[in-house]
């Protein structure tokens, strides 16, 4: 473990192992120190702060010395600047690091992760202060921490860049997602139905997710999953359904306008998704024009 950190596991119960494990992955590969219940903070922030202050006075003053007269207050805000932008950042990480906590799994192995990530991961969340896209960041931590391998680079890279109206677009979607053979897909048979209008999905919505890579949208000829056995095995949340592929179909299912990229799949993992209403009567409607036939909900354990 990196030296300084301050890691106090009190209350942690049975997830403290893991907790510790990914403290000290991240405080050896980005530096990150953190204490998950702050108990110090609030009674030794203001002893502290005043000894940071006075390390940053001899600090600036010995700075100063080496700077010309007329540029002594331009390096003063500059130091400034820095480390305001700092102690945001650090707090902007530790607030992250903290959500992943929430998130872990008794399994979990972070000591897995890869340091080379958990660098590129804290160098790009550190600027990230909204809350709820903090708790993005937090889940998609825990998801690498609970296995490896989940999360590549360019979709870190991504969560970056994406704004919180694009992130909360992608999570409606997200919403119409069907497991038909243990492939999760986003049915969206005609975006310009009542469900997807009241859901708040359009065809700018899906032509926006599909040129940020989230998704593939085809409003010409759709898709179709392709190879399938006779009876196929669909379902959305609790309600499970047995199709049977007709004949004159090829094995064959179509399934509507729009597909999830592999970067869609990985952050489809962190989303929080919600039942539509009236979306299951809406897809069996649609396959029994088509000729499948939808047998009664598939009995449940």
């Amino acid at each position: 473990m990196a030296n300084g950190s301050i890691i106090n596991f009190g209350g942690i119960g049975q997830l403290a192992k893991p907790v510790e494990k990914l403290i000290e992955k991240v405080a050896g590969a980005a530096g990150v120190l953190y204490e998950p219940t702050r108990i110090r903070r609030k009674a030794q922030a203001e002893a502290e702060a005043r000894e940071i202050e006075v390390r940053s006075m001899i600090s600036t003053d010995r700075l100063l010395t080496q700077a010309q007269i007329e540029n002594r207050e331009l390096a003063k805000r500059a130091l400034t600047r820095f480390v305001q932008e700092e102690t945001r950042a650090q707090q902007n990480m530790e607030d992250v690091l903290e959500g992943a906590t929430k998130y872990l799994k008794e399994d979990a192995e972070p000591e897995k992760m890869e340091d080379d990530w958990v660098t590129h991961f804290f160098n790009k969340c550190r600027g990230v202060s909204n809350k709820e896209m903090q708790d993005l960041w937090s889940k998609v931590l825990a998801g690498e921490a609970n296995y490896a391998g989940s999360f590549s680079k360019r979709t870190v890279e991504f969560i970056s860049t994406v704004s919180k109206s694009e992130a909360e677009a992608f999570t409606r979607l997200c919403h119409h997602t069907w497991t038909i053979q243990s492939r999760a897909v986003p049915l969206v048979l005609d975006w310009s139905s009542g469900i997807c209008k009241t859901n708040g999905i359009n065809f700018d919505i899906l032509t926006n997710l599909d040129s940020l890579g989230l998704i593939h949208f085809n409003n010409i000829t759709g898709y179709v999953l392709q190879e399938l056995p006779i009876f196929v095995l669909a379902s959305y949340f609790d309600d499970v359904f047995q199709l049977t592929i007709p004949n004159d179909k090829k094995r064959q299912l179509e399934i509507g306008r729009v597909l999830f990229s592999s970067m869609g799949l990985e952050l489809l993992s962190v989303t929080q998704c919600t039942r539509v209403e009236g979306i299951v009567e809406q897809v069996l409607g649609y396959w029994a024009k088509q000729g499948y036939v939808a047998a009664c909900p598939w009995p449940k354990a």
